[in-house]
């Protein structure tokens, strides 16, 4: 009964997620402080608006997909079963590009892509070999 509830009032979840990261974004700025919070009025109306804001986006989201993916799809299914496998193998792969190129004379933006382009390619073309797409 929860998952129909969310359904029908996707849109009203996304309009409080959205009110409430406005509301935190405003209080905070977009750029990150790494100071210690005060314990006053103004943070805890932060941490309410972004603990509610959390839910809602959750919720939201949820119903949006419950309303608009409700259908079969190959292609989703598809995506689904790779996303697993992508994010199983992803994870030896990402630590061991990143303890090779620890070390290389490279700004990090040049490795963070690097990295990133063969830690997807390479589970991407491991679970590749793996998946049966059925009709």
């Amino acid at each position: 009964g929860l998952l129909s509830l969310w359904r029908r009032d996707w849109g009203l979840h996304l309009a409080a997620a959205l009110a409430m990261t406005v509301i935190c974004l405003r209080s905070i700025g977009l750029a990150p402080a790494f100071d210690a919070a005060p314990r006053d009025q103004a943070t805890l109306i932060y941490a309410v608006c972004y603990a509610l804001g959390t839910w809602a986006w959750t919720f939201g989201i949820i119903g949006a997909g419950l309303r608009f993916f409700d259908q079969d799809s190959s292609v989703r299914r598809y995506l689904a079963d790779a996303s697993y496998w992508i994010y199983i193998v992803h994870l030896p792969v990402l630590f061991f590009l990143q303890v090779t190129v620890m070390d290389l004379p490279l700004h990090w933006s040049v490795k963070f892509p690097l990295i990133l382009a063969v830690a997807i390619a390479v589970p991407s073309r491991v679970s590749g070999t793996c998946m049966i797409i059925q009709p």
